[in-house]
């Protein structure tokens, strides 16, 4: 009598394995031009932007000095007034002088 033996294969036990890709070393060290793009244009937006804030600041303590120095010449000349009108205007004067400094000091302090 004779046997047959008969294999049969599941497509289960039939998988390939898989192969993996081996990383080319080369490829991790090269940088990626559009990544590198996107930086230094976003560098140099954030540059721009502080030189421009410098700019204003610089401009506005260069304001706030000047309106300081207008003040104290209006309180002198207030001092020296004779006529009380002028006196009352020039002290006026002064004092707006004044708080417009105060306000761009202030103003200084959120750059």
């Amino acid at each position: 009598m004779g046997a047959t033996a008969c294999l049969s294969t599941s497509s289960s036990n039939n998988q390939q394995p898989k192969q993996v890709q081996p990383t080319n070393p080369n490829s991790q060290s090269k940088p990626n031009v559009q990544n590198n793009s996107k930086k230094s244009e976003a560098e140099q937006k954030a540059a721009e932007e502080k030189a421009k804030a410098e700019r204003e600041a610089q401009q506005k303590a260069a304001e706030q000095k000047r309106l300081e120095e207008e003040s104290k010449i209006k309180a002198e000349e207030a001092k020296n007034a004779t006529n009380l009108e002028e006196k009352a205007r020039l002290e006026r004067e002064a004092k707006e002088k004044a708080e417009e400094a105060k306000r761009l000091e202030l103003s200084l302090i959120h750059i």
